[in-house]
């Protein structure tokens, strides 16, 4: 399962069917995508420059092995399946790049698992302290 990767510019979530978008990069299923890229609306978001499609010279993963052992009816137990877009095939500029625009804590942390140069890897972390809210401390307020 391919994904296309896309940024949405507005401050608020949008939904339409089974596409949800949040601020910033979003990875969406190509089967999602799909579906919706036909939707007049969606369609004038894409020429208004609302949704920006994305074209990053990163590779894509279609099926990891647990995918496809479940597939296969394989009680194999495995990590979840990672499919999406993964930074080592990118220069540490451009993957750095996709970094700071990447607002999903969830995907920060995928390629945080995938990862192995220390500059990206910096640059992930200070991204997941950016994208995750303040913590409230209770007892003080």
């Amino acid at each position: 399962m391919s994904v296309v990767l896309m940024e949405y510019t507005k401050p608020n979530l949008y939904r339409t069917g089974s596409l949800r978008l949040t601020p910033g990069l979003n990875e969406v299923h190509k089967e999602t995508w799909d579906e919706v890229k036909e939707n007049p609306y969606v369609k004038k978001m894409v020429a208004d420059g609302v949704i920006l499609l994305k074209d990053y010279k990163g590779k894509t993963i279609p099926k990891a092995p647990s995918a496809i052992a479940k597939e296969n009816n394989n009680p194999v137990k495995q990590a979840p399946a990672f499919e999406g877009y993964v930074l080592e095939d990118m220069s540490i500029k451009d993957a750095k790049k996709m970094v700071i625009e990447m607002l999903d804590f969830v995907t920060l942390q995928k390629w945080e698992g995938l990862e192995k140069r220390k500059e990206i890897l910096k640059a992930i972390a200070a991204q997941k302290k950016a994208v995750l809210p303040a913590k409230k401390d209770d007892d003080n307020e």
